[in-house]
Formats: structure tokens, C-alpha cells, sequence
């Protein structure tokens, strides 16, 4: 009897790469930290004849097509490379702003940091995966995944705690390979300037003339309507690439303390009850470091927001709790300025992190990812 793998286990881990088209993985595997994978094939079968055998039982089972759900659970590290690539195919295209931070503005130091932007688009790029689960022996089998697509993103930042995100996939096939050579235990953390994004630093800010409101925490919905449609039209086992059905929805849930400002002008509440257009973004930003050339940021913003709830009700004696949601719609972002957009997400990095350093930190290869170059 073989041991039983544990996830744990010193040969066991999971890794990603990119493809050039669905299903063909180009460039070398790298190792992602993640919490947890949930990718798993699912098989679709016809349904059976109305019409009875000889013995009242089914005579044929038919398989139509096959595909890979499921999703992935992982913490933020700013300065990651698997976090930036992630990013890159969450919206679809790149935009590198060299020595420029994330309010558009020109650094103060030549060669210090970069900023770069993540614009949605309608390009939908793919990765593969593989999840090694051979245990404390190198030699066993691992999973790959292939033609993944990620079909929809929730990023959740409890109070005190890290943004952890937690990916959709969609894809093609799952692959069962012996693994080949010794296996070492797979890394990703980089033991040097740990930039996990944290509560550290942090400021939401809201309204028509955005200004900064106390909050505890968000949770942030990207549904790119992208599902793993069934065979049409084609072989019939052999399903459709996953791709979206319908338009992309985007929508927030906030968390906070009701403040002495209650209902003031700019304040979530009172946009709620008004129906008043508002903006809002949310910063978060590394303050351990604090010279001009070393912060670490990540910018959430949302040019345009329609406050869709609100409950600022008096539920207990404590500090009122208050809850409010917005949905995300086309709108024009403040500086740097790109197209209209519902949302964009933005990472600031010392530019030291980008190449030649190791493959661990961000850079300026995107691969499959369209990269814009528009920096000063």
C-alpha cells in the first residue's frame, strides 16, 4: 500500500505557466505559494434513450465533451511574478509606466519604480497548471491542466488580515504524467523584502470629489461570464474553448463603522439614498519603507460606481456597523488617464525587482499578456 500524499509533503506543490494558444504551454514552469486548488475534470454525457432494453436497463452511455472547473486560492505578494501574471490575464492587458508612480506622477528618483497598470480588455489569455501530488517521493504523479482560462476573480480583505484572492478557472484538459528527474520542494516566497499586501497603509476613498473614509475591509466580485459551454457544432466530444456568454459584471461590498460624517456629501450612505454617480478607489500601500524609491502599492480603482445597497442600521450598542455595495461601470479614470474602463488594478514596485533579478519578482516579459509602454 502506497503512503497516503498529504499536502504538505515536501514533493508536493503547484505550478504555472503560459501558452501561446489554448493548450500549447510556452516558456519554463514556475511554483505559485497558493492556500489552495480546487481544478478538477468534469465529464458531460447524453442523456439516455426514452426506449427500454431487453433487460430495462441503459444500453449506451455517451460521452460529449469534457472541460476543468475549479478554483484557486492564494495570498498577494506585490512583488511576485506569478502575482503580476495573475494579473495580466485577469484583465488582459498591461500597461508598464517606467519611473512613474501609481497617481501618474513622475518619481523622484531616476531608475526607482514602476507602475504597472492592468486594463481590462477582450483579449482572454491562457495558462496551464500542475499540481504535483507525489508526496515525500519524488517519484509519483502530478495533474496538468491545460487551456485554463479564469472565468471570474474574488479579491476579500478581512480586517487584520492579508488580501487573499481566490480565481475561477475554466479549461480544456486534465493530464495525468509521471513525474520525471527529482522533484525539490517548490518555493515562490522570496526571502528578502517581503511585500505581502497587508491593512498597513491602507485608505479608501469615495465619492463624487473621492476623499478618504474610515473602512475595515472589501470584498471585491470580477465575473468575466465566462463559461465552459457544451458541444455545438463541432465534434461531439470535443467541447467549445471556455469563453463569456454575456457582459462582464464587477461589484464591491465594503465593510465599516457608521462615523459623526454619517450622511454627509461624498459619503457612501448618502449617495446610496441620493442615487448621486460617485468614483471610488482603494489604495493600499507598504509603509515600512518610507523614501520616495522603496513603497510598495496596489491601487484598486473604479472610475465610475452606482451605490446598489447600503445598512447603516443600529443592530448593537457597540460602534455601529455599516455596510455598502457598489456595482462598476464605463467611466474615465483620473490620472494616469487610459480609455473608459470599470475598473483597472495597479502595481507600484522598486524597479530593482524588475529584470535581471530573479525569476520570482515582476517583469517586464509579459508573455501572451498585450504590454502597452506609455512611461515617462
Amino acid at each position: 500500500m502506497s503512503d497516503v500524499v498529504h499536502g504538505f509533503a515536501s514533493n508536493t506543490g503547484f505550478q504555472m505557466r503560459e501558452e501561446s494558444s489554448p493548450g500549447v504551454g510556452i516558456g519554463t514552469w514556475m511554483d505559485v505559494p497558493i492556500i489552495s486548488e480546487g481544478l478538477k475534470t468534469t465529464h458531460q454525457f447524453a442523456q439516455p434513450s426514452p426506449e427500454f432494453s431487453d433487460t430495462g436497463a441503459e444500453t449506451i452511455v455517451t460521452h460529449i465533451g469534457s472541460g476543468v472547473v475549479g478554483p484557486i486560492q492564494f495570498n498577494a505578494r506585490i512583488d511576485a511574478r506569478w502575482f503580476q501574471t495573475f494579473l495580466g490575464h485577469l484583465a488582459g492587458t498591461e500597461d508598464l509606466r517606467n519611473e512613474e508612480h501609481l497617481d501618474g506622477s513622475a518619481s523622484g528618483v531616476a531608475d526607482d519604480v514602476s507602475s504597472h497598470w492592468y486594463l481590462p480588455s477582450n483579449q482572454r489569455r491562457t495558462l496551464q497548471f500542475r499540481a504535483w501530488k507525489s508526496g515525500d517521493d519524488a517519484t509519483g504523479r502530478w495533474s496538468e491542466f491545460r487551456g485554463c482560462l479564469i472565468g471570474d476573480a474574488r479579491i476579500e480583505w478581512v480586517p487584520d488580515g492579508l488580501l487573499t484572492w481566490t480565481l475561477g478557472m475554466f479549461g480544456l484538459t486534465e493530464t495525468l504524467t509521471d513525474v520525471s528527474g527529482s522533484l525539490g520542494a517548490p518555493s515562490g516566497a522570496i526571502v528578502t523584502d517581503p511585500r505581502w499586501a497587508s491593512n498597513s497603509g491602507s485608505i479608501f476613498e469615495s465619492g463624487a470629489t473621492p476623499g478618504a473614509i474610515s473602512f475595515r475591509g472589501f470584498v471585491f466580485n470580477i465575473n468575466r461570464s465566462v463559461t465552459q459551454t457544451p458541444s455545438f457544432a463541432n465534434t461531439i466530444d470535443t467541447a467549445n474553448l471556455p469563453g463569456p456568454t454575456s457582459k462582464r459584471i464587477v461589484t464591491v461590498n465594503i465593510t465599516s463603522f457608521v462615523q459623526q460624517n454619517y450622511a454627509a456629501a461624498d459619503q457612501p450612505y448618502r449617495e446610496f439614498v441620493d442615487r448621486t454617480a460617485s468614483k471610488v478607489r482603494i489604495k493600499l500601500r507598504d509603509t515600512t519603507v518610507t523614501d520616495d524609491s522603496g513603497v510598495y502599492g496596489l491601487d484598486f480603482d473604479f472610475p465610475s460606481a452606482v451605490w446598489t445597497e447600503g445598512d447603516t442600521a443600529l443592530k448593537e450598542g457597540g460602534p455601529v456597523p455599516a455596510g455598502y455595495t457598489f456595482q462598476a461601470k464605463s467611466g474615465t479614470p483620473a490620472a494616469p488617464v487610459h480609455s473608459d474602463l470599470d475598473y483597472r488594478i495597479g502595481a507600484e514596485v522598486k524597479e530593482s525587482d524588475e529584470p535581471p533579478t530573479t525569476p520570482d519578482h515582476f517583469s517586464e516579459d509579459t508573455g501572451t499578456v498585450t504590454q502597452l509602454t506609455d512611461g515617462v
